[in-house]
């Protein structure tokens, strides 16, 4: 593409990312490695923040963990109750309740097509958001905290989730 730069270095890459801090309208925080050679960038990776949809992943390692422990059944099917059916992202929420997927198809929703609801229903199954909390704490990564399911209303709450990028990093 014409006018386009590669960037090259490290340098590069840390002087866009002063920039992009600086231009951004909230904290950046950036926690990177490279797949081939191991090599890291970070940029406030220590620094804990709202996470967004990205707590769907620490729910899922909670989840995978469990079923590997044996305390759950990834086959097991949940009832979708009205309750469960939030908004955001996904298609549980424009489907009648009633319907059970298993664990293991509420995993697959929430993770490829973010799926709030399906979020909620496997939140709620492996013991809420002080059980993904202790889960990664046993995984030495003690910024990942789970506050709350997701809720959308009117009211302030406060963040979902948050998390260090570091920490993020690590679990990957």
């Amino acid at each position: 593409m014409a006018g386009t730069r590669q960037i090259t270095s490290r340098e590069q890459i840390e002087h866009l990312l002063q920039i992009l801090s600086q231009r951004a309208h909230g904290t950046l925080g950036v926690a990177a490695r490279n797949l081939q050679t191991g090599e890291e960038i970070t940029w406030q990776a220590e620094r804990a923040m709202p996470t967004a949809s990205t707590f769907k992943f620490p729910l899922l390692v909670a989840l995978f963990a469990q079923a590997a422990a044996g305390t759950l059944d990834l086959d097991e099917r949940v009832l979708l109750l009205p309750e469960d059916q939030v908004g955001g992202s996904g298609v549980l929420r424009d489907l009648l309740p009633g319907l059970q997927p298993t664990l293991r198809d509420l995993a697959m929703l929430m993770i490829i097509v973010s799926d709030n609801s399906a979020t909620n229903m496997l939140l709620d199954r492996v013991g809420g958001p002080a059980a993904v909390t202790a889960a990664m704490r046993a995984l030495g990564l003690p910024s990942i905290v789970v506050n709350r399911r997701l809720i959308f209303s009117a009211a302030p709450r406060g963040p979902v989730a948050e998390a260090a990028p570091r920490d993020m990093l690590r679990l990957a």
